[in-house]
């Protein structure tokens, strides 16, 4: 009978093919063999590389590495590595396809996770000429995640379900690698795993049909074997319909949640991809439960599989963009995740490995609360998840552990200045080399301390415990106060890294200099000399933000804190610079950043990037999300400059949102949908001529909201209107600015390419005087540079550069003479008519 089923199957296979739903999303490309890719559902992943080579995991265990297909037909004696004919990918949310080709026959392989089963489908798309054979070949494993071990792992060959099946001494942990109608290639030894891969083959008969369907299935389950193979056998039976499910399940990242149309292509879709990547980090442990972990990539020898376990301030760190577009239920989820791993003395759990239930996690290992930021991130966060989503029950619900966690965060200021201290929280914004040595406090800790009793204190409020409030807010004043007066150097003119346990200021520049700016804490003057030098080359990369100065003794270009580029980070400091009014550099900033989606792991983002060249770090993970976060917070907070206010934060009247968005002046349109406030979803048209501005409500659902709208605009440009404006969000309610156009630049644009070096033109200020333009810059020796500059006065002469002749714009070419490679600074007049 089971030999029945498979024949049905097979002949049902030889007729169906994969037909995707268009998907506007999709990326496609030639292969590169060793780029890695990355497959994730909420229980399982594939991790691997672009010529479909991988591993696979079932949560929290993995099942096999090395997998790979080998061909053989009647020109080749002996198999071949399928692998060596990768020619083209695609990538989509659901789903990730190779094709195969080979002068006799193509084979696509679909690679996916369903979105909430154990299970992995490695289904075969086979359009052959010819007989042929297809050989799967995998080394198994079954190993539970870093640091967990287990013994006695052995596998077999199932003839009945034509499938390998690996397991261990007591047979609880049981994993299916099949396919119908396979035949086995190996016999491994009887009580352990063989040495040699375990190999199975799938036989192509021309007279079943030319274009036939081969499903590959991998199944586990932790208690039982028969439940293992009961979910082969669906598997088997309906993975097409999984395959769809999971599609319908991404779908709705684009469907419910926060979508942009810009002008920018490349800046939508890493906006979508974004949503992706970190929709992708929610995961469903079958022993501890759903939460958010960090990110996904090989584990090689390890049995770390990227940084796939659970991270309690990657969390609340990548909230603020899931937040941001909407999907609220995620966010409770995973908060409700760590709030029970809560110390008993308030401090939030660090990190979490997914194979705690094997191990005393918390008892025997160092990692579980190491690190002190986490718990005022954890009040700072759900502050802003509570302003967006107007959740007032989880509030009631989580106010114990906020309370607890709050008088935690309130320990670690021994001293009554209002800043927390690493000495007694733990580490913060560097966890190794020289920025960590003899840190006191730093600038990150310090600052989302002063920002958690800010939160505290509006909490305290909604839930009238007045005393609280009262408290947090004092200390909140007084943490401004310090973090201003303890941190700024008026000598070196920049915000230092860390006070150092001695008392002194520890003077190093670094990319956490921005992190204060997100919020508002610091003196607006200082702060802005200060982005000056993070947007300069001693910061600022191509591709991103280096963590440390590139002219500190200590910078070491691929030292994980002492250099190289994180893509985090950057997200911080583009942030900051929308918010200080420097659109030049964050635009520029943004674009270079969406460029990550495209160029390593498709459709994700790496973890940490080197200081000098355009390349990851060979330690960094691939599919890293408070990467993801960086980009997406970028958008949300700098570029579009959406900051929701739910009903929570007014204690009355309806939700409120400010939109005040920086968006280059010949964006003629930009729609923004799905924008989502309490129970409130709406959707935004912005249009831009030669008459001012003009901003629409295109769809609205449930309460009514207030939209605080506030265009940042560009320099010397004049409005009649007094702003901001407000409007409701009835349908079709419109808010029209006139706008007479100012003075603004446009930087040259290339798109960036591994391996090379840094070499844009950067924009480190910009001011319109009466009658003259000026801009700082810095550009690489060696280079020149065609800025154009738009505005209504006509242009007289200009000093630092050349102007060239031209009917459409006026056109400055800046030359840098210097150093091949090395940047220099210039400051540019631009002469203009009275």
């Amino acid at each position: 009978m089971r030999t029945q089923l498979f024949s049905i199957l097979l002949a049902i296979c030889a007729i169906n093919f994969i037909a995707f739903a268009q998907n506007s999303i999709v990326i496609k490309g030639s292969v590169r063999p060793s780029a890695p890719i990355s497959v994730v559902g909420q229980k399982s992943m594939i991790t691997g590389t672009e010529n479909g080579i991988f591993e696979a995991w079932i949560f929290p265990y993995q099942i096999c590495h090395g997998f790979q297909l080998w061909y053989q037909n009647s020109e080749t004696p002996a198999p071949i590595p399928l692998s060596e004919l990768a020619r083209d990918i695609e990538v989509r949310p659901e789903a990730t396809t190779i094709t195969f080709s080979h002068p006799l026959f193509t084979v696509r392989e679909t690679l996916f996770a369903p979105v909430d089963l154990p299970a992995l489908v490695a289904l075969l798309e086979v359009d052959s000429y010819q007989d042929m054979t297809l050989i799967a070949s995998f080394l198994p494993d079954m190993e539970p995640m870093w640091p967990a071990g287990l013994g006695g792992q052995y596998a077999f060959w199932d003839e009945k379900s034509k499938a390998y099946v690996i397991s261990e001494s007591r047979r609880l942990r049981n994993a299916f690698i099949g396919a119908p109608n396979a035949r086995a290639l190996s016999s491994p030894p009887a009580h352990e795993l063989a040495q040699a891969p375990s190999q199975f083959a799938i036989d192509f008969k021309r007279a079943n049909g030319r274009s036939q369907k081969f499903p590959i299935i991998i199944t586990a389950d932790f208690a039982k074997r028969d439940s293992a193979r009961a979910l082969y056998e669906k598997m088997l039976a309906t993975y097409s319909e999984q395959l769809e499910k999971t599609r319908q399940y991404y779908q709705r990242l684009r469907n419910e949640f926060l979508s942009i149309e810009t002008p920018g292509e490349k800046l939508n879709l890493a906006f979508e991809w974004a949503k992706v990547a970190l929709t992708k980090g929610f995961i469903n442990n079958p022993d501890l439960g759903a939460g958010m972990v960090a990110g996904f990539g090989p584990s090689g020898a390890s049995q770390r599989p990227g940084f796939g376990w659970f991270f309690g301030g990657d969390c609340f760190i990548n909230s603020f963009a899931i937040a941001g577009y909407g999907d609220f239920s995620t966010i409770r989820e995973s908060f409700r995740f760590l709030q029970k791993r809560q110390r008993d003395d308030g401090k939030m759990m660090h990190e979490l490995t997914q194979a705690a239930a094997l191990i005393d996690w918390f008892k025997d290992f160092p990692y579980g609360y190491i690190h002190g930021d986490t718990t005022p991130y954890y009040l700072v966060a759900f502050w802003n998840y509570l302003l967006a989503s107007g959740d007032v029950d989880f509030l009631r619900e989580s106010w114990l552990s906020l309370k607890r966690a709050y008088a935690w965060s309130r320990t670690t200021d021994t001293d009554g200045d209002g800043l927390m201290e690493n000495t007694k929280a733990g580490l913060g914004a560097s966890e190794l080399g020289s920025l960590r040595e003899g840190s006191g406090v730093d600038i990150f800790l310090a600052s989302v301390g002063v920002q958690a009793w800010k939160a505290m204190g509006e909490m305290a409020n909604w839930m009238g415990e007045k005393n609280i409030a009262t408290e947090a807010e004092r200390w909140h004043r007084t943490g401004l106060i310090s973090l201003e007066k303890k941190f700024w150097s008026n000598e070196k003119q920049i915000y230092n890294f860390s006070i150092t346990q001695q008392g002194n200021p520890n003077p190093e520049v670094t990319a956490w200099g921005a992190f204060p700016m997100t919020f508002w804490q610091l003196d607006s003057s200082h702060a802005q000399i200060m982005l000056e030098r993070l947007v300069s080359s001693e910061i600022s990369t191509d591709w991103g933000c280096r963590m440390l100065s590139n002219k500190s003794s200590a910078y070491e270009p691929l030292a994980y804190n002492n250099g190289a580029v994180w893509p985090f980070l950057t997200g911080y400091n583009l942030w900051a610079l929308f918010n200080y009014g420097r659109a030049t550099a964050g635009l520029q900033m943004l674009r270079n950043m969406a460029e990550w989606t495209f160029v390593d792991a498709r459709g994700y983002m790496p973890e940490v990037v080197s200081g000098e060249y355009f390349r990851p770090l060979d330690t960094s993970v691939p599919h890293q999300l408070f990467s993801s976060f960086g980009y997406a917070i970028g958008v949300i907070r700098g570029l579009l400059g959406l900051e929701m206010r739910s009903p929570v934060g007014q204690l009355a009247g309806s939700p409120v949102l400010r939109f005040a968005p920086s968006f280059p002046p010949d964006w003629n349109e930009v729609r923004i949908r799905n924008i989502r406030i309490g129970k409130s979803a709406f959707d935004l048209r912005y249009q831009r001529n030669l008459g001012g501005i003009t901003l629409t409500v295109e769809r609205a659902e449930g309460p009514a909201c207030t939209i605080e709208f506030a265009p940042q605009l560009e320099a010397g440009a004049e409005v009649e209107q007094r702003m901001p404006l407000f409007i409701k969000t009835g349908k079709n309610a419109k808010a029209q600015l006139s706008v007479f156009e100012g003075t603004w630049i446009e930087l040259p644009r290339e798109p960036l390419q591994i391996g090379q070096r840094s070499q844009q033109l950067r924009v480190l200020s910009e001011r319109l005087e009466e009658d003259r333009f000026v801009f700082v810059c810095e550009g690489a020796g060696g280079y020149s540079y065609d800025v154009i500059l738009h505005s209504p006065r006509e242009v007289i002469s200009v000093n630092g550069g050349e102007l060239l002749p031209s009917d459409k714009a006026d056109v400055i070419r800046l030359k840098f003479a210097g150093l091949a490679g090395e940047y220099e600074r210039r400051e540019v007049v631009v002469n203009l008519e009275r």
